[in-house]
């Protein structure tokens, strides 16, 4: 699929969850855990250990 074909399928689900009022997958809560798991990924990097994924809200109230 090319990068048009996507868009497509994204309007498509968006317009369907307009009409039902049903969010579907993806939504809030996976671009959420996306963000917990880049942030582990930074904290890795600069670590260069192992880091846990978890809550953005921990991650931020432990930082320096």
């Amino acid at each position: 699929m090319g990068y048009d074909d996507l868009k497509v399928v994204e309007a498509h689900s968006f317009l369907e969850s307009v009409l039902d009022g049903h969010q579907r997958a993806p939504g809030v809560a996976e671009a959420l855990a996306v963000a917990e798991v880049l942030s582990a990924m930074e904290r890795s990097c600069e670590s260069a250990a192992w880091e846990d994924v978890g809550p953005l809200a921990a991650q931020t109230e432990a930082a320096p």
